[in-house]
């Protein structure tokens, strides 16, 4: 019973962090300013 319970929780922890991994992702909505010297 024990390793059913431990392997659900470590199933639901890994689709978490991979959650914040996708949303956390600096390519998704991060648009750097160019310099003024490049434009």
């Amino acid at each position: 019973m024990k390793q059913l319970i431990a392997k659900h929780v470590s199933t639901a922890l890994n689709r978490i962090a991979a959650y914040f991994a996708a949303t956390a992702s600096p390519v998704a909505g991060h648009r750097p300013e160019l310099p003024e010297e490049l434009k």
